[in-house]
């Protein structure tokens, strides 16, 4: 009987400590990165503004290639959508929502399966002297309590390392 109430005694502990935690954990979240590109702004923004270019360097595309995706709309558009399904990558959708050419692409970002979250993803682009570009991607989002607190904590830098192996793609595909 001792054990057991010593196990209790410890679960709710973790738990306790779970729930205080995450509630010092930030209840939003910003992933940030960004790269040069030797090319101009135009061609740099039209790999970024239409889902069909960006599936050839998108990290996610190559993580499955054997996923469903289905582009929809007129790509570059407010509108213009991306959604995807698969074993590994679960299921989404990407929708732009704000976009000015040659400088800023936006859009929801929406995960349905295995988890449910939605996201502002965006890419700001800089033109830089020599016809180089400067590519920043970010995403912004709302980490839920507790369990999308503690989640954020440790997911921050795999999507960063996502982002910048993205990036690292576009750049060789357009260098």
């Amino acid at each position: 009987m001792r054990v057991i109430k010593k196990l209790l005694i410890f679960f709710l502990f973790i738990v306790v400590v779970f729930l205080i935690g995450a509630f010092f954990l930030p209840e939003k979240y910003t992933v940030v990165t960004s790269t040069v590109i030797d090319k101009p702004i135009g061609q740099v923004y039209k790999n970024i503004a239409d889902f069909n270019l960006r599936m050839k360097w998108n990290p996610w595309s190559a993580m499955e290639p054997s996923a469903k995706f289905t582009i929809m709309g007129e790509q570059g558009e407010v509108g213009a959508s991306w959604e995807w399904k698969g074993e590994e990558i679960g299921w989404g959708k990407q929708t732009l929502t704000k976009v000015e050419k040659n400088k800023y692409v936006e859009s929801k970002l929406e995960f349905f399966e295995p988890w449910e979250d939605v996201s502002k993803n965006y890419y700001e682009l800089e033109k830089l002297d020599g016809g180089k570009t400067k590519v920043t991607w970010g995403m912004e989002g709302n980490a839920p309590y507790p369990t999308g607190r503690w989640m954020m904590l440790f997911m921050k830098g795999q999507i960063k390392d996502s982002f910048d192996k993205g990036l690292a793609k576009l750049k060789t595909i357009l260098e």
